[in-house]
């Protein structure tokens, strides 16, 4: 197992990757302590990148911040973690301008977002 962490300060994100899959860590993006890896998966065309990321609560970021983030990510991604980015869209009860910001960059790029709709705990 090969354990990619990205950490400042008490906070940050990790990935565990079976070191047996063929991958390699990118550049850290600076905005939100977010870390991306390419894993090759034999059943796609094109490696999938998959990322962690961690934002503060008290940290907003701007729809421009999160498609600059999306738009360094290939065709073929999965980005997991605590966003802190509430929006009733996706089950919180209430709206913070960065869950309305990351809902807005969704939108403005056509990503495809998956959640249960029920809020977290």
């Amino acid at each position: 197992m090969h354990i990619i962490p990205t950490v400042r300060l008490m906070q940050g994100s990790a990935l565990i990757i079976r070191s047996a899959l063929d991958h390699y860590a990118l550049v850290p993006y600076t905005t939100n302590q977010i870390q991306s890896i390419v894993v090759h998966i034999n059943a796609f065309l094109r490696p999938l990148q998959i990322g962690a990321i961690y934002s503060p609560p008290r940290h907003t970021i701007s729809a421009e911040e999160y498609k600059g983030f999306f738009l360094t990510l290939n065709s073929q991604f999965l980005i997991a973690g605590d966003w802190n980015a509430k929006h009733t869209t996706w089950g919180s009860r209430l709206v913070t301008p960065k869950g309305w910001n990351l809902l807005k960059a969704i939108h403005h790029l056509n990503l495809k977002y998956l959640s249960t709709g029920e809020p977290t705990s």
